[in-house]
C-alpha cells in the first residue's frame, strides 16, 4: 500500500519501476518491520502463556479470559498476514517490471490493527472507568473514553476498506492522494486516546494517594507510585509510537518506513495489556501485606471501616487499580464479597 500522506500537491509521484525503486526504504522497510513484529509476537506469546497459567489469573471473569483469547488470534492473523506481505513484495511480483502498490495481505493487517487497537483501548477505558469516583464522572468517562475508541476503530476499518478496493487500481499512489487525511486522523486519534487513558489513572492514582496521605501510609504510597509510573511507560510506549508512525508518514511521503514501524504497533497494545495482567499478582502481594497490616496493627487504632467521609481513602480503588478485571470482588470466607472501605480519621 502506497503511504497515505496529504500529498495532492504532488502531480507526478515516483513511479513503482524497478528501475526507480529504492529497496531498502520500500521493501527492506517492511521486511524490517515485519521481523520486528514476527519477534514481538515471541513476546505476546510468552505472555499469553504466562496469563493462562497463573493461578491468580484463573480467578478472573469469563469474558476476560475470552477477550484475551480473541485479541491473541488477531495477533496471530495479523503475523501471518504481515508475513504474507512480504512473500508477495519479495516473491510473487519479483519478476515485474513495475510492481503494485498494494495487497490484500498488506490491507488484512490495517483490519486486525484496528480491531486489536480497540480490544485494548476499550479494556483501558473499562478499567479508567471503575477508578473514578462516582457515578457521573464514570458515566463520562465511558461515553466519552468508548466514543473515541470506536470512533476509531471505525477510521481504521475505514482505511482498510478502501485499501481493499485499491488494490486493483492502476495508480499506486490512488490512496495516497485520496485518503490521506483519513489515516493522518486515525493516528492522530489513536495518540491522543491512549494518553488521555494514561492521564485519567494516573489522576485516580495519585488522587488515591493524596486522600492516603503520604506521611501515614509510606509503604502504600509507594505502591500508588509504581502503579503511575507504570501507567505512564504503557501508555507512552502506545503514543509514541504511534506519533512516530505519524510523522514518519508525513515526512516521508513516497516510501515504505511508515509501514515498518506502523506493523509493530498493534504488538506494543498486546504487550501493554497483556504485561499489566500478568503483573497484577506481584502488585497485589504486595497490596495484601500492606492491608493486613493497616487493618491489624493495634498502632493503626485511628482507622475504622465505615461509610465514605471527608479525608479517606478507598481500598477498593487500590485493589482495581492492581487487578485490573471487570469486578471488584475479593474472596471472603469462601464467598464473594465487596472489597471494605478502609476510612482514615483525622
Amino acid at each position: 500500500m502506497a503511504p497515505l500522506a496529504l500529498t495532492r500537491r504532488m502531480e507526478n509521484p515516483p513511479s513503482l519501476d524497478v528501475r526507480n525503486i529504492n529497496a531498502p526504504e520500500m521493501v527492506g522497510a517492511v521486511e524490517f518491520g515485519v521481523f520486528i513484529s514476527t519477534f514481538l509476537l515471541g513476546t505476546i506469546v510468552a505472555q499469553g502463556y504466562t496469563y493462562f497459567s497463573q493461578q491468580y489469573n484463573k480467578k478472573d471473569s469469563r469474558v476476560l479470559k475470552a477477550l484475551i483469547w480473541f485479541l491473541l488470534a488477531l495477533e496471530f492473523g495479523h503475523s501471518l498476514s504481515s508475513m504474507a506481505t512480504v512473500y508477495y513484495f519479495t516473491v510473487t511480483i519479483a519478476d515485474q517490471p513495475v510492481k503494485p502498490g498494494n495487497c490484500y495481505a498488506l490491507c488484512l493487517t490495517v483490519i486486525h490493527n484496528a480491531l486489536i487497537t480497540a480490544v485494548v483501548q476499550t479494556f483501558y477505558v473499562d478499567r479508567c472507568r471503575r477508578l473514578g469516583d462516582g457515578s457521573a464522572p464514570k458515566f463520562f468517562i465511558g461515553v466519552v473514553g468508548w466514543g473515541l475508541t470506536m470512533a476509531n476503530m471505525a477510521f481504521g476499518l475505514w482505511v482498510g476498506y478502501e485499501a481493499w478496493l485499491d488494490v486493483p487500481a492502476p495508480n499506486a499512489y490512488n490512496l495516497q492522494l485520496q485518503w490521506g487525511w483519513l489515516i493522518s486522523v486515525r493516528l492522530g486519534l489513536q495518540a491522543l486516546i491512549d494518553m488521555l487513558i494514561a492521564g485519567c489513572m494516573c489522576f485516580y492514582l495519585k488522587k488515591s494517594e493524596k486522600d492516603l496521605g503520604k506521611d501515614k501510609f509510606k509503604s502504600m504510597s509507594k505502591l500508588l507510585n509504581r502503579l503511575v509510573v507504570w501507567t505512564i511507560e504503557t501508555g507512552l510506549a502506545t503514543s509514541v509510537t504511534s506519533v512516530v508512525v505519524l510523522v514518519c508518514f508525513q515526512t516521508m511521503k513516497f516510501n515504505y518506513i511508515w509501514i515498518g514501524v506502523y506493523l509493530s504497533l498493534a504488538k506494543f497494545y498486546s504487550i501493554s495489556l497483556l504485561a499489566s495482567l500478568n503483573a497484577r499478582s506481584r502488585y497485589r502481594t504486595k497490596y495484601n501485606g500492606m492491608h493486613a497490616l493497616l487493618t491489624a496493627s493495634p498502632a493503626n487504632s485511628k482507622l475504622r471501616f465505615g461509610s465514605s467521609e471527608a479525608n479517606q481513602f478507598t481500598v477498593c480503588a487500590v485493589f482495581k487499580a492492581v487487578h485490573s478485571g471487570f469486578e471488584c470482588f475479593e474472596e471472603h470466607q469462601g464467598k464473594l464479597a465487596p472489597t471494605r472501605r478502609l476510612t482514615i480519621n483525622s
